[in-house]
C-alpha cells in the first residue's frame, strides 16, 4: 500500500510515518509533504497512492484546497 503523508511538523509526520510502518508490513511511505504546494506538485507528477493523510491547516493554506487543485 502507497501511502502519502501531508504535515508540516516534521517531529508528527515522523511519529505517523514510524506508527504506520510498524503496524503495516506492507507499506510503502511514497512521500512526506509539508505544503499545499508542494503536495500538488508531488500529486500531479507521481501515481495515486492507496491513501493519505493530511494535515488540515498548513503553513501555505488548508490541504482540502488540494481536492479543487488537482
Amino acid at each position: 500500500m502507497k501511502v502519502i503523508i501531508l504535515e508540516d511538523e516534521k517531529g508528527s509526520a515522523n511519529n505517523l510515518k514510524a506508527l504506520l510502518t510498524e503496524c503495516l508490513i506492507d507499506i510503502e511511505i511514497a512521500g512526506i509533504l509539508e505544503s499545499v504546494e508542494e503536495a500538488e506538485s508531488w500529486l500531479k507528477h507521481n501515481p495515486s497512492p492507496d491513501l493519505g493523510f493530511f494535515d488540515i491547516k498548513l503553513s501555505d493554506g488548508l490541504s482540502f484546497s488540494l481536492f479543487q487543485k488537482v
